[in-house]
C-alpha cells in the first residue's frame, strides 16, 4: 500500500513543486525523454573512447 501511495500520490505531487518542476520543464524543452531506455539497452549506441557514441552502420 505504501508503494502505491508513493507512486500514485507523492511522486506526481513532487513533480509539481517549485524545485522539481523547472527541471522537468528544462528536460522537455531539450527533448529529453525520461521514458527512454538506459543507454546500454540501445543498440544504436556503443561505448568507445570512454564516451557514448553512435554505432557505425
Amino acid at each position: 500500500m505504501a508503494l502505491v501511495l508513493l507512486w500514485c500520490v507523492v511522486l506526481p505531487w513532487l513533480g509539481t513543486t517549485r524545485y522539481v518542476k523547472p527541471m522537468i520543464e528544462h528536460n522537455e524543452r531539450w527533448g529529453i525523454d525520461p521514458t527512454a531506455l538506459f543507454y546500454t539497452d540501445v543498440e544504436a549506441m556503443t561505448y568507445r573512447d570512454r564516451l557514448l557514441r553512435r554505432a557505425k552502420q
